[in-house]
């Protein structure tokens, strides 16, 4: 085994800040051992020496709360590097059906990065997922959190037609949320497969899609009658840092293009989603 290794990465101005924060990690199959961390430029042939190698910690999640629906649940611990952006780690999952109370250990890097943020993700065992992710003290090692308390209404498509002109969403259970955002995707008419996305940015609680009526130019991409869609999405999300729906409006676009999350993993943050026809 060779005394040195060299690590290439590619990257460019445009994806990360200059220097950005690296984290090396070895695995033995899928059970992190070690890292090591450091900064690098993104200057072309610049060099980062590693920095000294250390052993894992583990964060320990209390979790409480856990009652039906919840089928499922999942739990990371990531650092925040590079301007605030997140860098996961490992997920601990849960037993299936839990109990009302689990704890989860998962391994993270202590001292790595420049804040730490939590993450949980609570399912009913279909296409409906919860998610709630806080940012944590970096001495910090443990968390319990009462999921009940984090939860907005479950949301889920309420058309069994699966028509493009009916597309539906229905809610179960309290909460209030900042917004919803919905996408539908389509087969072109008369096209080889070609697919149309319709993203719509909607008060919380809004239960119907209205397609708008296209203009001549692009009336092609109109779903036809009784067409069956390819796919639904669809997100309600809460944050204390949004105060009104049209701030939530302003951020919703990245939001989708992000399956949800805003870029910079915005936190304190509750998002509940669906994923279907």
């Amino acid at each position: 085994m060779p005394g040195e290794l060299d690590f290439l990465v590619a990257t460019s101005s445009g994806c990360a800040p200059d220097p950005f924060h690296y984290l090396l990690v070895a695995n033995q199959g899928t059970t992190p051992l070690a890292f090591a961390t450091g900064q690098v430029s993104i200057s072309p042939g610049a060099l980062a020496p590693l920095g000294p190698v250390t052993s894992f910690g583990t964060f320990t999640f209390s979790l409480s709360g856990l009652a039906d629906p919840i089928r499922t649940v999942r739990a990371r611990r990531g650092a925040l590097a590079g301007g605030g952006h997140g860098v996961w780690g490992l997920a601990a999952e849960g037993t299936s059906p839990p109990p009302s109370s689990q704890t989860l250990g998962v391994a993270y890097p202590p001292g790595f990065g420049e804040g730490a943020r939590a993450e949980i993700v609570v399912g009913d065992g279909s296409s409906r997922f919860q998610r709630l992710r806080v940012d944590v003290p970096m001495a910090e090692a443990t968390l319990s959190i009462d999921v009940s308390n984090m939860l907005l209404p479950w949301i889920r498509i309420a058309d069994p037609e699966q028509l493009v002109e009916t597309t539906a969403w229905a809610y179960d259970g309290g909460g209030a949320a900042d917004g919803a955002i919905f996408q539908v995707v389509y087969e072109k008419p008369n096209s080889a497969g070609e697919l149309v996305e319709w993203v719509s940015i909607a008060p919380a609680g809004t239960t119907h899609v209205r397609f708008p009526r296209l203009p001549a130019d692009l009336a092609a991409l109109t779903p036809a009658v009784g067409q069956l869609r390819s796919s639904a999405d669809g997100y309600l999300v809460e944050s204390p840092a949004v105060t009104s729906y049209a701030q939530f409006r302003a951020t919703a676009g990245e939001r989708m293009r992000h399956g949800g999350d805003l870029p910079s993993d915005t936190a304190p943050e509750r998002v509940s989603g669906v994923s279907g026809r």
